[in-house]
C-alpha cells in the first residue's frame, strides 16, 4: 500500500523528519514503567488520544522502544506490520557489515555513511584484518568509513535504503536525552 504524500508527511517525525512507527498505549505505559525514558518524539497529548495506536519516532526514541536491550516493545510500521526496533529492515541490515565473504560475491555494494554504490571490487582497505575472532570490515572505497553492506545481504543497494540506513545509525546520540534519570546515573 502506497502513502499519499498528505500521509507520507504525517507519517513523519516532526523533530528529525524519519519515518514513524506506532505503538499501543499500554506498551507506552509498559515502557516508562521498566525504563522510565524521556521521550523525544511522543505527543505530550497521547493519554488523551483516541486512538489505542500512537505515532513514534524510531530514530530519535530507538532506545526507549528497546533498541539492543532486553526488553524490546511491539510497534507497527506504516503498512500495518507488527515487529519490533530490533527487527526493521535498516536495523538489521547493519548485521551485513561483519560478512567479508559476503560483500564479495555481491554485485553490487553501498556505504550508508556516503551513501555511495561501487562495485564490491573497488574495496582495497578492510578493518579487523589481523582479527582471526572477527570478521573483517569493508571500509568504503569513497569516504574510508566502515559502513559498507552488498547486494548479496538481500537488502536493497539504493541510496534511499542507505539514506535511511544512515539516519538511523549515524545520527546524533540521543541516549543522554532519552534515558531516564534512574537509568542516566548509572
Amino acid at each position: 500500500m502506497s502513502l499519499t504524500a498528505k500521509q507520507k508527511i504525517s507519517w513523519n517525525c516532526k523533530r528529525c523528519d524519519f519515518e514513524m512507527v506506532e505503538i499501543k498505549k499500554d506498551t507506552i505505559e509498559k515502557i516508562i514503567e521498566i525504563l522510565n525514558p524521556n521521550f523525544l518524539s511522543l505527543p505530550k497529548d497521547w493519554k488523551s488520544k483516541k486512538s489505542e495506536w500512537i505515532k513514534i519516532c524510531p530514530r530519535c526514541d530507538k532506545f526507549s522502544l528497546g533498541f539492543k536491550m532486553e526488553h524490546v516493545f511491539s510497534i507497527h510500521t506504516n503498512t500495518g506490520e507488527a515487529t519490533n526496533i530490533n527487527d526493521l529492515d535498516f536495523v538489521k541490515a547493519h548485521k551485513h557489515t561483519e560478512y567479508q565473504k559476503e560483500i564479495l560475491r555481491s554485485q553490487t555494494a553501498g556505504c550508508f555513511y556516503c551513501c555511495k554504490i561501487f562495485s564490491p571490487d573497488e574495496i582495497n582497505d578492510w578493518h579487523r584484518e589481523d582479527c582471526k575472532e572477527l570478521e573483517p570490515l569493508a571500509l568504503c572505497p569513497k569516504c574510508g568509513i566502515d559502513s559498507v553492506i552488498g547486494s548479496a545481504s538481500g537488502y536493497p543497494i539504493e541510496h534511499s535504503f542507505l539514506k535511511k540506513m544512515k539516519d538511523f545509525w549515524f545520527s546524533p546520540s540521543e541516549l543522554n536525552e532519552t534515558m531516564g534519570d534512574d537509568l542516566k546515573d548509572s
